[in-house]
């Protein structure tokens, strides 16, 4: 899909959602729920006339695309767990000039609890969901990511969160809003790390049917009426040919946690170099005790 939504300045998203009171998804069908709300949504707003004066972006062409983004997006249920393994792992992300597009063209995520945020005009909001799409410019340019936030607040999903990024070390924010450059930076980590645990089965994700009056619903709408609830694999030991001879001649003494941590590996289909999660593991001999690690304490001092 070539067409995209402009990037909104924080006044028009502000006069297009004036009340923020975010509700999350508890079951798979909440999450369907959100979905064909926020493309009921943009149907919507292709169909009636707004109230008011409508900003640039709110035009027919835009919302048709939204809606067509929202539709033809596969749905993710993030349950809270797992939203927060990811949200913990993509902190430390590494950020690279030319941005690493998520091998999930798109996905459309709706979250048990809030995990990403956006500052509105001086309120910050819990996202409830956050869709993302692999945008191709029509005019040869470089292929962006598509991010799009979005707040339910039922009967009504609206878009409070836009951004199209190229190079995530360098944001547009043609507003200087002081909040902007960090919110967006902040889901483009978790989008990128939620799509490699995805890719990587470090999570696993398992099609679910929904109830038939959510069903028919989105049969309306001509959704599929199956929602992919995102789930933590278990923590699996670790063991090599190579790492089992390293392990006797070190002779260790115990086994341990190896944390979770991100590593650079070439991928010669793309001729660069793409951050790849290495899930937590157990490293040591078998038949030695676990090593607790000691608790930190960190001493702040002006």
């Amino acid at each position: 899909m070539d067409a995209t939504l402009r990037v909104p300045s924080a006044e028009e998203l502000h006069e297009y959602a004036l009340q923020l009171r975010p509700q999350y998804a508890r079951t798979p069908a909440d999450a369907l729920q959100c979905q064909l709300d926020a493309i009921a949504e943009a149907v919507t707003l292709t169909k009636e006339p707004v109230p008011y004066v409508p900003p640039e972006w709110l035009t027919v062409e835009n919302c048709v695309a939204a809606a067509h983004l929202f539709s033809t997006a596969p749905l993710y249920f993030w349950t809270d767990r797992i939203a927060d393994v990811v949200d913990q792992a993509s902190r430390s992300y590494p950020l690279q000039e030319e941005a690493f597009l998520p091998t999930l063209p798109r996905a459309f995520c709706v979250f048990e609890r809030p995990v990403l945020w956006a500052v509105i005009n001086g309120v910050r909001a819990g996202l409830s969901a956050v869709m993302w799409a692999r945008a191709i410019d029509p005019a040869g340019g470089p292929t962006r990511l598509c991010v799009r936030g979005l707040v339910w607040t039922p009967p009504g999903c609206q878009v409070c969160f836009a951004a199209e990024i190229t190079n995530p070390l360098h944001i547009a924010n043609p507003d200087h809003d002081p909040t902007f450059e960090d919110e967006v930076r902040a889901v483009y980590r978790w989008i990128c790390s939620a799509a490699m645990f995805v890719e990587q089965r470090i999570a696993e994700s398992a099609p679910v049917r929904v109830g038939k009056h959510v069903a028919r619903r989105a049969n309306t709408l001509h959704v599929s009426p199956t929602c992919r609830v995102v789930q933590m694999r278990r923590l699996d030991r670790r063991r090599r040919d190579d790492e089992g001879e390293q392990d006797a001649a070190a002779d260790w003494q115990c086994q341990w946690l190896v944390r979770g941590h991100w590593r650079q590996q070439f991928y010669p289909s793309a001729n660069r170099h793409v951050p790849r999660w290495i899930a937590p593991y157990i490293k040591g001999p078998f038949d030695k005790p676990m090593r607790i690690p000691k608790p930190t304490v960190f001493v702040v001092k002006r």
